[in-house]
């Protein structure tokens, strides 16, 4: 072999054996279906996911070498699968024992100081919409709620109240349908009924409906903060060491705190 055919066969092999060894991983990533705007959210055909979650999640990954796909699932079914392995993670998720046994979250989610995480993708806040005619004024006193509390199945929020001993939380598909059946309820019992939502998913449906304005009040002071995570499978043959995990949270908390990132993506929404 002549020389300068040599040079170009290493160079070749080199430029080879880079691609190879720098070759992303991707990760399949699964999404709750629901209106959780503008965390995550889907486009009218529920096949694309968008939302701030999202965002974050991709850039954190891409940053650190990852790609992903992201699939809207039902939650229950988002959660169950996750665990099985069909996917490697889930964006996002607010901890709760029960998950821990089937899915990775950063070392502080149970017992986040201050209850704000320090690898969050996001801390979220949950309120009470109630109809505009009710009475009823949130205080921060869980024992004296509406008879009926419409939440979104799967919103962990559910849980902790019923834990609390409260009682007539009624679960439903998602935020459409609890917006119907509040009003329903209050035609002729608007202090009977309230629903848990958040603020920005609220608003996205007074977008699309404005004369919903006239009809619901948002009580201003929160129910609960939570930190919501990318959580990751205990199954996975994707992510399999928690050195590759900590890096993504590590990733995702650089994300978050990338303000003029934030303040771009943010404008979308």
């Amino acid at each position: 072999m002549k020389f300068y055919q040599y040079v170009i066969f290493l160079l070749f092999s080199i430029c080879g054996f880079h691609l190879t060894a720098t070759e992303k991983k991707t990760i399949r990533i699964c999404i709750d279906d629901n209106t959780w705007y503008p965390f995550t959210y889907t486009d009218s055909s529920k096949k694309i996911a968008l939302g701030l979650h999202i965002d974050i999640a991709k850039k954190a990954l891409e940053d650190i070498g990852y790609s992903a796909t992201f699939e809207p699932r039902r939650w229950d079914a988002c959660i169950g699968q996750t665990g099985e392995g069909k996917y490697d993670a889930i964006v996002s998720a607010s901890y709760k024992p029960d998950r821990a046994k089937i899915l990775y979250y950063p070392p502080d989610a149970a017992n986040p100081e201050n209850g704000v995480s320090d690898f969050r993708v996001t801390q979220v806040e949950y309120i009470f919409i109630v109809p505009a005619s009710s009475h009823f004024t949130y205080t921060g006193d869980n024992t004296k709620l509406p008879e009926h509390i419409l939440i979104t199945k799967g919103y962990s929020i559910g849980d902790d109240l019923k834990k609390e001993g409260v009682k007539g939380i009624q679960f439903a598909p998602g935020d459409r349908y609890n917006i119907k059946k509040l009003l329903n309820i209050a035609v002729h019992h608007p202090d009977s009924v309230a629903m848990i939502s958040l603020p920005d998913t609220f608003h996205f449906f007074l977008k699309q409906q404005p004369e919903l304005k006239e009809k619901l009040r948002v009580e201003t002071k929160p129910i609960k903060s939570k930190s919501y995570f990318m959580v990751f499978s205990k199954k996975s043959d994707v992510i399999k060491s928690s050195p590759e995990r900590e890096e993504i949270w590590k990733s995702l908390r650089k994300t978050r705190e990338n303000e003029s990132f934030i303040h771009q993506v943010l404008k979308k929404y």
